[in-house]
């Protein structure tokens, strides 16, 4: 029985093209209903790793189940040494299909990184490592919606810190992920501290911007990153 390939679809659908589930839906009545309907699907044993129960985990925030999914894709499929599988060929036709691989790459993008807006039509807040799980080590560079380049990197449970290149310019939100501190942030050498919940701060196109959590030593951070994931 499918369940996650149809009910996992509704909450995936509703979330991806609609805005109607995300990280930063703050309607109890639509988390609840997406939380449920994920539960349900979940207890019926369907996983379908990397297709879809992975993008929801990450949608919804909830990493430990996003941890278990792509851990499940590793040791479900370690015969395919191209990562490709045979579901769309069918018996005998040998048919290959890149949805694993394509839904993976969704998924794990969406568990680092995602510019989602409280409900459809309103403005984007970017969301750091949203359900990515806290003790696993990373760092990334990946285009997000609204035309951002954001590099950042966890490391021990701590975000260092956030780099963001415009592409095209605008108002930037991103959640604040050091509550309780001052943020600073350096436009290239001028430096100016922001507080709240949420950091909302004007972009150039093509400037960086780079925010840590108020000791100054953002430059320092971002070596960390290989070079060619801050380009």
């Amino acid at each position: 029985m499918k369940v996650l390939g149809d009910i996992g679809d509704l909450v995936a659908f509703a979330g991806i093209n609609c805005d109607l589930a995300t990280i930063e839906t703050r309607d109890p009545r639509q988390v609840g209903f997406a939380n449920r309907t994920f539960d349900a699907a979940l207890s019926k044993g369907e996983t379908y790793p990397l297709i879809i129960s992975a993008i929801i985990a990450a949608l919804l925030g909830r990493s430990e189940d996003f941890r278990k999914v792509v851990v499940g894709q590793v040791l479900t499929y370690p015969h395919w040494p191209n990562r490709l599988d045979d579901a769309e060929g069918g018996p005998g036709n040998h048919g290959t299909s890149a949805e694993h691989l394509g839904r993976g790459a969704e998924a794990i993008q969406l568990a680092l990184v995602q510019n989602a807006p409280a409900g459809p039509g309103e403005e984007g807040v970017l969301n750091l490592f949203p359900a990515w799980p806290r003790d696993w080590d990373a760092q990334f560079s990946l285009l997000t919606r609204g035309g951002f380049v954001v590099t950042s990197s966890l490391r021990a449970g701590r975000i260092e810190f956030v780099e963001i290149l415009p592409t095209r310019g605008g108002r930037c939100r991103l959640r604040n992920h050091w509550p309780g501190m001052r943020v600073k942030l350096d436009r290239q050498g001028t430096a100016e501290w922001l507080e709240g919940e949420v950091l909302t701060f004007d972009t150039p196109p093509g400037k960086s911007i780079v925010l840590t959590a108020g000791d100054g030593k953002s430059r320092d951070l971002r070596r960390q990153v290989p070079a060619e994931a801050s380009k």
